[in-house]
C-alpha cells in the first residue's frame, strides 16, 4: 500500500512538479519554444496552463521587440546606466567608419566606441536627467570624414521603474 502511494506521489506530483520548474527554467533561458501540453490534474494543471500562456505572451512581446531592433535601419545603440553598449545595430558602425560586427561591440563604452575618447554623451545626460533629449552636432570616423549628426536619445525603463539604459539614435 505504501510503495503503492509513493508510485502514485512520484507519477502525479512531484515529477509534474520537477517538469513546470524545468519549463520556468527554459523560459527565463530565454526559451521560447511550445511548451508540450501536458495533461496534469487540478492545481498542477492550472500552473501548466498558465506557464503555457506565459510563454506565449513572452514569446509574442519578446519576439516583436527582438525584430524590431533588428530591422531597425538608422544607426542606433541602447547604452546601460554604466555608459557600456547593451545593443547596437550595424549602421551606427557605418556611421562611424569603424570595422566589426555589433557583437565585437557589446560591452564597451559607448563614449569611445562613437568619439574615439572619453566623454559625455548625450545618452548619458539623458539617463542622469531622466528625459528625452534631442542635439545637433558632429563626429568624426574613423576615416576623418566629419558628419553632421541630429542625434535623439531617451532612458528605457522596465515595467518596476529601474533605469534599463538610453536608447540613442
Amino acid at each position: 500500500l505504501m510503495l503503492s502511494f509513493g508510485i502514485i506521489i512520484q507519477r502525479h506530483l512531484i515529477l509534474p512538479i520537477k517538469t513546470l520548474t524545468t519549463e520556468i527554467q527554459r523560459l527565463s533561458n530565454r526559451d521560447y519554444s511550445p511548451i508540450p501540453h501536458h495533461n496534469y490534474i487540478a492545481e498542477l494543471g492550472n500552473l501548466a496552463f498558465e506557464i503555457e500562456g506565459l510563454n506565449n505572451t513572452l514569446n509574442e512581446t519578446v519576439g516583436m521587440s527582438e525584430s524590431m531592433l533588428e530591422n531597425i535601419m538608422t544607426p542606433m545603440v541602447v547604452v546601460g546606466p554604466d555608459g557600456n553598449i547593451r545593443w547596437l545595430n550595424e549602421s551606427i558602425i557605418r556611421l562611424i567608419e569603424e570595422d566589426g560586427k555589433t557583437e565585437d561591440f557589446i560591452g564597451q563604452d559607448f563614449s569611445i566606441f562613437f568619439y574615439g575618447s572619453k566623454q559625455e554623451t548625450v545618452s548619458e545626460k539623458c539617463m542622469q536627467e531622466k528625459k528625452q533629449l534631442f542635439v545637433k552636432g558632429q563626429v568624426d570616423g574613423r576615416k576623418g570624414t566629419t558628419k553632421y549628426i541630429s542625434v535623439a536619445s531617451s532612458p528605457i525603463f522596465d515595467f518596476r521603474g529601474n533605469l534599463l539604459g538610453g536608447f540613442t539614435t
